[in-house]
């Protein structure tokens, strides 16, 4: 976690130190806030979410999490609903709060209103993929890990991020070529923050991204209940 957070902050120091060293380069700012966001979800983003999630459902039950939101009479689809959202926003904290910075940096060294206009759009672009990212991610993670072993929350990640990636160059066949690119959750991710961030917004395009990352994030979300619910009974057969 901490090697992870180091990693967001020195990926942040160099965005916002080159959008001052290139100041008024504006093909350099209008990239720099993308690939900002790009590194801090990969390089950073996963590494976090994956150690706030690992045995997260377990350690809640020794902890008493559990057991005090249950006498405070909330359900288990809250209890899911909250673990989601609050892993969520620590994700949101460190791609978006370093995209920001990055974004701000490079508006402010845009040499022209022009530049400093498609800085701002490649920012409000790049916070968006960063609060998808965050949603999704942290659903993910929280299903792939939060109620198993590091080796089985690795396989199910492989299963749902890496396993449709691999195989997008054939499923894409399957599909109509509108949803060809989107059929795994980095490129879905990637094509949401492109149609925003090109000079003439592509709004199909971004619908068709918002459908396939709701979709998915939802799918994970279904199966992080389903861990929920099975280590709650493993919790109950334990006490029995």
């Amino acid at each position: 976690m901490k090697l992870a957070l180091s990693l967001g902050a020195l990926v942040t120091a160099f965005a916002v130190g080159l959008a001052l060293v290139r100041h008024g380069s504006a093909a350099t700012l209008v990239q720099l806030t993308a690939a900002t966001s790009s590194v801090l979800a990969w390089g950073a983003g996963v590494p976090v979410a994956f150690a706030a999630s690992i045995h997260a459902f377990r350690e809640d039950h020794t902890r008493g999490v559990r057991s005090l939101l249950h006498a405070r009479g909330a359900r288990p689809l809250d209890y899911g609903y909250g673990r989601v959202l609050g892993l969520a926003l620590l994700l949101f904290g460190v791609v978006g709060g370093g995209t920001l910075l990055s974004g701000v940096a490079s508006i402010l060294a845009a040499s022209t209103m022009g530049a400093a206009g498609r800085a701002l759009q490649i920012l409000a672009a790049s916070l968006v993929f960063s609060g998808a990212f965050a949603l999704v991610m942290a659903a993910l993670a929280l299903a792939a890990i939060g109620g198993r072993t590091r080796a089985g929350g690795y396989f199910g990640l492989l299963l749902l991020l890496v396993l449709p990636e691999l195989l997008e160059r054939w499923t894409s066949t399957l599909v109509p070529d509108s949803f060809g690119d989107l059929l795994s959750v980095p490129s879905a991710l990637a094509a949401l923050r492109s149609s925003l961030a090109s000079p003439e917004i592509d709004a199909a395009r971004f619908l068709r991204a918002a459908c396939v990352v709701v979709a998915f994030a939802a799918l994970c979300f279904a199966l992080a209940r389903t861990e929920i619910a099975r280590v709650d009974a493993e919790d109950e057969e334990a006490r029995a």
